[in-house]
């Protein structure tokens, strides 16, 4: 299902290792629009900004999906509550101008430069958006992101 110009509900739920271990990581209904929204209002923006494909390496997870990675009991990735989150990168964008012009450009809840270190070059790590409904729940907190 096609929810942006350049995005589809799939990229969401892909998950090698949901694939590997046979977890149906089945988008639910009641997350659609959350994850619909935050592509609209972030991802979207961010694929037409820097004119490079977005790749989702971590979107929707279900409950034992995110078990499994080691995610956090209340993770947003599990978008419950009306929040969702996906961590990506934009290959070509190093990760703290990607997290930096979300930041200053895109309503988001939290957004985390995630195991990034300028030592180890401009692409370590990734970013982590979370996204809530309405909108205005969106706390705009950012977490390892340079001024």
């Amino acid at each position: 299902m096609q929810i942006s110009a350049n995005f589809t509900l799939s990229e969401w739920s892909r998950s090698q290792l949901a694939a590997r271990r046979g977890i149906n990581n089945m988008i639910p209904e009641s997350a659609i629009e959350a994850i619909f929204e935050m592509t609209r209002d972030v991802l979207q923006p961010v694929r037409d900004h820097f004119k490079k494909p977005v790749f989702i390496s971590s979107g929707y997870r279900c409950t034992v999906l995110n078990t499994a990675v080691g995610g956090a009991k209340g993770s947003q990735h599990q978008a419950r509550d009306r929040d969702c989150a996906a961590d990506f990168e934009v290959f070509g964008v190093p990760n703290e101008e990607l997290a930096r012009w979300i930041r200053d450009n895109c309503p988001h809840d939290q957004l985390i430069l995630e195991f990034y270190d300028p030592a180890k070059g401009p692409n370590s790590g990734w970013v982590h958006c979370s996204y809530r409904l309405p909108e205005d729940r969106n706390r705009r907190q950012f977490f390892g992101v340079t001024t």
